[in-house]
C-alpha cells in the first residue's frame, strides 16, 4: 500500500493584507497536520490575496511578488517543519515582468520543486454577477503541462478554469500523474447548479483518467462574491468523493486517506488507456474558434 494522508485547506475571504491571509492558511495547515497527521496539501487559487480579477482596476501591481518570494519562502519553511508537502496558488512576477495566476510545488523536505502557470484563463465582462477579468491581469502559462515528482509521488496542477478542459486533465494523467491537484476561486453565480457541476465535473476527471483529485476551492463572500466552497478528495475508483467541505464554509480542513496503488489497479481494472484511438482524434482549432484575445469564457 502507498498511503498518504492528504487535505484542501479552504480559506474564506481575504483581508486586504497579504501576511495576515497567509498566517490564517498556515494556521489551518498546523492543524491539519496535528488533527489529522496531514501529508500533502492543497491551497485555494491566490490563497493569500482578495481575488481582485472580478473587477477592473488601474493598479494591482501589489498583489504580485516572485517565486521564490516572501509567501513562497513561508510555505516552504512550514513545509519543512511539518513535513508536509504543499500546492499553493499565488501571484506570481516573473523575473521578465510578466504577470501569472500560478500555483507553487513544494515537498516535505520544504525544498520548491516547481511552479505551474494556469493554462486557460478567461475573460467575460457581462452578465455582471458572472464577470472576470484575469486575461488583463495574468498572461497564459507558457510553460506546458508538467508532473512533478513529489515525495515520490507523481503530481499534476491545474487551476480553476482548467478543470473545464478535458484536455489537460488527460494530458496529465497519460504524463504519469497519479494525483491532480486543483486550486480554484469558483463562484456561486447565486444558481444551484454551480454546486451540482463542480462535484461533477471533478468526480467524472478522476474516474476517467485514473487519477485522484484534490480541489481546494474559495469560500464565503468577499466584496460582494460569493465563493462556492465545497472542495473536495476523490477517488479514481467510480470517482467517489472521499471527503468535501460544505458550500461556502470559510476556514475548513478537509481531510482523508488515499491509496495511490489505487489508481495502478483502476487502469489495469478500467483499460481506457489502452482503448485509446489518438491516431483518429483531431481537435478543430480552426479559423472558426476566435482568437485568444477574443474569446470570452466564465469562471
Amino acid at each position: 500500500m502507498r498511503t498518504l494522508k492528504v487535505a484542501a485547506i479552504q480559506t474564506g475571504p481575504c483581508a486586504d493584507d497579504s501576511r495576515a491571509n497567509l498566517a490564517r492558511g498556515l494556521r489551518l495547515l498546523r492543524q491539519a497536520k496535528r488533527e489529522h497527521g496531514v501529508d500533502f496539501a492543497v491551497f485555494n487559487e491566490l490563497f493569500n490575496i482578495k481575488f481582485f480579477a472580478v473587477k477592473e482596476m488601474d493598479r494591482f501591481d501589489h498583489y504580485f511578488e516572485p517565486v521564490p518570494g516572501p509567501t513562497t519562502d513561508a510555505l516552504c519553511k512550514a513545509a519543512a517543519q511539518l513535513s508536509t508537502a504543499i500546492v499553493a496558488g499565488v501571484a506570481e512576477r516573473s523575473s521578465s515582468g510578466q504577470y501569472y495566476n500560478s500555483a507553487v510545488v513544494i515537498d516535505r523536505s520544504g525544498r520548491l520543486v516547481g511552479t505551474y502557470r494556469k493554462t486557460h484563463v478567461p475573460i467575460i465582462a457581462a452578465p455582471k454577477e458572472r464577470a472576470t477579468y484575469e486575461r488583463h491581469y495574468f498572461s497564459p502559462g507558457d510553460a506546458g503541462l508538467p508532473v512533478f515528482e513529489v515525495d515520490g509521488i507523481r503530481v499534476g496542477v491545474l487551476i480553476c478554469y482548467d478543470r473545464h478542459f478535458p484536455e489537460a486533465f488527460r494530458t496529465l494523467a497519460l504524463g504519469g500523474a497519479e494525483l491532480i491537484a486543483l486550486p480554484a476561486g469558483a463562484r456561486t453565480w447565486g444558481v444551484n447548479w454551480r454546486s451540482g457541476i463542480w462535484e461533477a465535473l471533478l468526480r467524472t476527471r478522476a474516474y476517467e483518467n485514473g487519477v485522484f483529485v484534490i480541489a481546494c476551492n474559495r469560500a464565503g463572500e468577499e466584496d460582494g462574491t460569493r465563493y462556492l466552497g465545497a472542495s473536495m478528495i476523490v477517488s479514481p475508483i467510480g470517482g467517489v468523493t472521499l471527503a468535501q467541505a460544505p458550500p461556502g464554509q470559510d476556514d475548513w480542513v478537509v481531510a482523508g486517506e488515499i491509496d495511490l496503488d489505487d489508481v495502478r489497479a483502476f487502469r489495469e481494472s478500467v483499460p481506457f488507456r489502452r482503448d485509446l484511438r489518438p491516431e483518429i482524434y483531431r481537435l478543430p482549432i480552426d479559423a472558426h474558434i476566435p482568437a485568444a484575445n477574443e474569446r470570452s469564457s466564465s469562471r
